[in-house]
C-alpha cells in the first residue's frame, strides 16, 4: 500500500488546505500564473466549488483507504485459514513461505563455497522486489552431504495479492549465504529432498 501512502502525502495536505482556506491555497499555488493576481482572484462561488472539490477528494481518499485495509485483512484472514487447515509438515523439496502458507518449486539452482570454510553461498532464483526476503537454510548435514533449502518471507503489511512477485524465477539468480556446522570440504551439496548434487559455480 505504498502508493496509497504516497497519495495521502501528496494530495491530502493540499486538499485539506483548500477545504479550510481556499483563498490562501489559491494565492500560494495559482496566483503566480497571473501578472495581476488581484484582478484574477476567484469569486466566492468559485472558492465554494474548490471547497466542495477538496472535500470530495478527502472523502475519496478515506474511502479508498478503508477499502484497501478491508481487502488486505480479508486476504490475510483467508491465508491464515488456509495455513491453519494445512499440514504443519512442509515438504523440504519445496521453497516455502515463511508462514508456511505457500509452497513453490525449489528455487535452489547451485552453490559455491564461501570465503570461510564454514560458509556456503547458495544460488537461488526468486523474485527480485524489495518486499520479498529469501533466506537460505541448512536442512541437514552428514559426513557426505549438505542439504539446503530456501524460505521466502514477505515484508510485514504487504497484501497477499502481491505474493506472485516473489515466485521462483530461475533466470533471476541471487546469492544467499548460510553457515555450516563443519567445513564443506569435499561433501556434495543438494537441494533438500533431492539426491542429484547441485552444480558448483
Amino acid at each position: 500500500m505504498g502508493w496509497l501512502f504516497l497519495l495521502w502525502l501528496l494530495a491530502g495536505p493540499i486538499a485539506l488546505w483548500t477545504l479550510l482556506n481556499p483563498a490562501s491555497a489559491w494565492r500560494t499555488l495559482s496566483a503566480w500564473q497571473y501578472r495581476n493576481p488581484d484582478a484574477n482572484e476567484p469569486s466566492d462561488a468559485a472558492y465554494g466549488l474548490q471547497r466542495f472539490g477538496a472535500a470530495a477528494s478527502l472523502a475519496g481518499l478515506v474511502a479508498i483507504t478503508i477499502m484497501m485495509i478491508t481487502v488486505t485483512r480479508q486476504d490475510d484472514a483467508r491465508r491464515d485459514s488456509s495455513s491453519a487447515s494445512s499440514s504443519p509438515a512442509l515438504d523440504p523439496r519445496l521453497t516455502v513461505w515463511g508462514d508456511g502458507g505457500r509452497k513453490l518449486p525449489s528455487a535452489v539452482v547451485g552453490y559455491r563455497p564461501g570465503r570461510e570454510a564454514t560458509f556456503l553461498t547458495v544460488l537461488a532464483g526468486v523474485g527480485n522486489v524489495w518486499y520479498c526476503s529469501p533466506t537460505a537454510r541448512v536442512v541437514s548435514e552428514t559426513a557426505t552431504t549438505v542439504e539446503v533449502a530456501v524460505t521466502v518471507q514477505m515484508a510485514p503489511g504487504m497484501p497477499r495479492s502481491t505474493e506472485d512477485d516473489c515466485e521462483v524465477m530461475p533466470d533471476n539468480i541471487g546469492e544467499l549465504s548460510v553457515r555450516l556446522a563443519h567445513p564443506l570440504g569435499k561433501r556434495r551439496v543438494v537441494a533438500a529432498g533431492h539426491t542429484v548434487p547441485l552444480k558448483r559455480a
